[in-house]
């Protein structure tokens, strides 16, 4: 990912390019290419916001149906041409499927650790009253 945002970040002439998805409520910038120009709480806000263009920020969502999952920010110094607009977009809307089913296999994975602790701690207490009947 990191070459990604490199080149897109030559690409865009951009001072920085950065990924951020969501994590337990709040963002947290998962990969970078120089800065951004965010912070924890102005990714969050910018989630929030109906703008997603302020002084040489640009922040497109990265959506898993109506739900953001994260963002891609793109920091320049001048303006960025329609064609480089559509570039980000569709940038955007390659990424999020796989964001989105990286953030479902991670769930899943979580899901099968808990469940697995639960099996060994059920029978760690059958074990524990089977050597406790008298033989």
């Amino acid at each position: 990912m990191p070459a990604a945002l490199q080149a897109l970040r030559a690409r865009l002439r951009a001072v920085g390019t950065g990924i951020w998805v969501a994590s337990d409520g709040a963002m947290r910038r998962a990969w970078a290419a120089g800065d951004d120009g965010l912070t924890p709480l102005s990714a969050a806000a910018a989630v929030r916001a109906r703008t997603r263009r302020t002084r040489g920020l640009h922040v497109v969502p990265l959506k898993a149906g109506r739900r953001v999952i994260g963002l891609v920010a793109v920091r320049v110094s001048q303006p960025l041409s329609a064609d480089a607009t559509r570039l980000l977009a569709d940038v955007s809307a390659v990424l999020a499927p796989f964001l989105a089913q990286a953030e479902r296999t991670h769930e899943l994975e979580e899901a099968v650790a808990r469940r697995t602790r639960e099996l060994d701690e059920q029978r760690n207490f059958f074990e524990s009253i089977v050597d406790a009947l008298p033989v």
